[in-house]
């Protein structure tokens, strides 16, 4: 119950802090992905960022929508490969500082709880 509670608590803090960047930390986590890796397809983002694939679909779609990531046809045509854009590049390092703040605000509750 307290690793979920603090899962929870850990998305609550990040999508506070990256809610003026325009996003929330599943956007953020794929974006930082594919910033890192290059082109991945649908399947390799799921298995990398541990999401089911309905929520991966929906986040897909928003960030697709808002221009930050593109779709095209795999190698085999039945695969979808994603990049990220110019577009998503600079929303990325924009929300950059709100990540590393999220990240020291949550560093500071594990802290504490533990302490």
């Amino acid at each position: 119950a307290n690793v979920r509670r603090l899962a929870r608590l850990a998305t609550k803090l990040y999508d506070e802090e990256l809610r003026p960047a325009g996003m929330e930390v599943g956007q953020f986590s794929l974006l930082a992905t594919l910033r890192r890796s290059g082109d991945m397809t649908q399947r390799q983002l799921a298995v990398g960022l541990g999401m089911d694939s309905s929520s991966l679909t929906r986040t897909l779609a928003i960030l697709i929508r808002q221009e930050w990531i593109e779709k095209r046809v795999g190698a085999d045509r039945r695969s979808r490969v994603f990049s990220i854009t110019a577009k998503g590049s600079e929303q990325f390092m924009r929300a950059l500082p709100h990540w590393r703040l999220a990240q020291q605000r949550f560093a500071a509750i594990v802290g504490a709880e533990r302490g």
